[in-house]
């Protein structure tokens, strides 16, 4: 999986653009409100079927920025946990993080479930 996922993540990067149903972030959120936030806004995307990601690691010129050494990165317990708490509703997303390597660069990605 993580072969096809670097090619659709280097595919979208390479557009230079984001849509609804991807989202680039320069690093890991700091506050856990705002990655509850965008977590769901694109998981509640109508739109478009199939899977959805936010991805870390890409700056707002479309770039990628290497996360190696991020102070503030989260694991996929912890997104699962941050949003959980989150206390909003009794259905959560099907989320997955991934961690790919583009361009020997590392870059996060939570893979979101059209469920």
């Amino acid at each position: 999986m993580s072969g096809d996922l670097a090619k659709i993540i280097s595919n979208l990067i390479a557009s230079r653009k984001e849509s609804d149903y991807w989202d680039f972030k320069q690093e890991h959120h700091e506050n856990p409100v705002d990655l509850v936030k965008d977590i769901t806004c694109l998981a509640n995307n109508t739109r478009h079927k199939g899977l959805r990601y936010l991805i870390f690691g890409v700056s707002n010129d479309c770039k990628i920025i290497c996360l190696k050494n991020a102070q503030n990165r989260r694991s996929q317990a912890d997104i699962i946990d941050t949003i959980r708490n989150a206390n909003f509703s009794d259905a959560y997303p099907d989320i997955r993080l991934e961690t790919i390597s583009i361009d020997d660069k590392q870059v996060d990605v939570v893979v979101i479930e059209d469920t």
